[in-house]
């Protein structure tokens, strides 16, 4: 194994193929200077079968932001494995969490690579899906963005193909093994109920709009994990009910699912009298 290495955001464009690269810019700062995204033409970061690395800091201690670039933020391919997007990354999104600096293919793309970790703190504004992870060797990459929204794709596609519903038993194959979403059977009030892969870890994130439609999107707030048998129940903080949210999965090897739908909102009926 590769020793693991150490990237934090440049201003231009970064490539990794297969040696360790360090490099570390001034605190708060990523591919921009002042207030403009000085973005590549292609992406932002490139790793090329290239393991071990860590793009950023796992906290907001020295916030950066990948954006502006033509192609996607990051780009794992080549046999990229195990490496860490962390969540001190903001990509799409100027360092004011605000002003959209969209990359224009995507967030963050894995085309061949697994037990990557993406931690990002938020991914939004970006042309594509916010993450993506296609090639059916693709296994077990770990997708836990907080913030993912205002993506002109999905805010998780596994394939880069648009929402793949779930399937009965999980047998089909592909980029996470299309790790099924979790399931709500039953809900009352702020008591939700459902069904995952067995000693699943069940995340629990505010729906924005459609997460299973393009330009949806998700905000991460809590998470249980399913029992051996993959049932699960939680009571929402915050007076959330069962239609205000979506979830996701993560299995025992790391592997994560797309989001789930949202509960179709209630109808009400207008009361006739006679």
């Amino acid at each position: 194994m590769r020793p693991r290495s150490f990237l934090l955001l440049v201003a231009g464009a970064l490539a990794v193929a297969a040696a360790a690269a360090w490099l570390l810019p001034s605190p708060g700062q990523g591919v921009a200077a002042g207030t403009a995204a000085l973005g590549n033409a292609r992406d932002g970061v490139c790793l090329f079968n290239a393991d071990n690395n860590d793009i950023g800091l796992g906290n907001l201690s020295y916030p950066q932001y990948i954006g502006g670039n033509g192609w996607r933020g990051v780009f794992m391919s080549g046999g990229s494995d195990n490496n860490h997007v962390g969540g001190s990354n903001l990509l799409g999104v100027e360092a004011d969490w605000a002003t959209p600096a969209g990359n224009g293919l995507g967030g963050v793309a894995i085309a061949d690579g697994s037990g990557n970790e993406v931690f990002a703190h938020m991914v939004a504004n970006n042309g594509g899906a916010g993450v993506s992870v296609t090639g059916n060797g693709s296994a077990n990459n770990e997708l836990l963005v907080n913030i993912n929204r205002d993506n002109t794709g999905l805010p998780i596609d596994l394939g880069n193909d648009g929402f793949t519903p779930n399937d009965i038993g999980d047998g089909d194959t592909g980029p996470n093994g299309l790790l099924n979403y979790p399931e709500i059977t039953a809900h009352a009030g702020s008591v939700v109920t459902g069904t995952a892969c067995a000693n699943c870890l069940v995340l629990f994130y505010d729906a924005l709009g459609d997460p299973t439609a393009p330009g949806g999107g998700a905000d991460f707030f809590i998470s249980t994990v399913a029992n051996g048998s993959g049932q699960w129940s939680y009571t929402l903080p915050g007076g959330r009910t069962a239609y205000d949210i979506t979830l996701q999965a993560r299995n025992a090897a790391g592997a994560s699912s797309e989001m789930s739908p949202k509960i179709p909102g209630r109808l009400y009926l207008p009361l006739i009298t006679r």
